[in-house]
C-alpha cells in the first residue's frame, strides 16, 4: 500500500508504476478519503522488486520504490 495525504482535500492525483499511469483493476485499488490518497497493489510478486511508484498532484511529483520482502521458491 502507498499512501500520500496532501495538505488540502479535493485535489486529483495521477498514481504511475515505472512511468506508466495506473488505473483501478481487480489488483490495484486506488482510493480517496479526503486529503488522504492511497493505491494498494495485489498480488505483488519478487519479480515486482525496485518498480518506482510515482504521484503526480499540482505540478507536483514524488516517488518511491517497491520492496518485496518474501521468500524465494527454486
Amino acid at each position: 500500500m502507498f499512501e500520500v495525504e496532501l495538505s488540502h482535500k479535493d485535489v486529483d492525483i495521477v498514481w504511475y508504476k515505472n512511468g506508466a499511469k495506473m488505473a483501478r483493476t481487480k489488483n490495484v485499488e486506488i482510493t480517496c478519503d479526503g486529503s488522504s490518497h492511497r493505491m494498494v497493489l495485489r498480488e505483488v510478486t519478487m519479480e515486482d522488486y525496485g518498480v518506482e511508484v510515482m504521484v503526480h498532484a499540482e505540478g507536483e511529483y514524488t516517488y518511491t520504490r517497491l520492496i518485496v520482502d518474501g521468500k524465494m521458491h527454486v
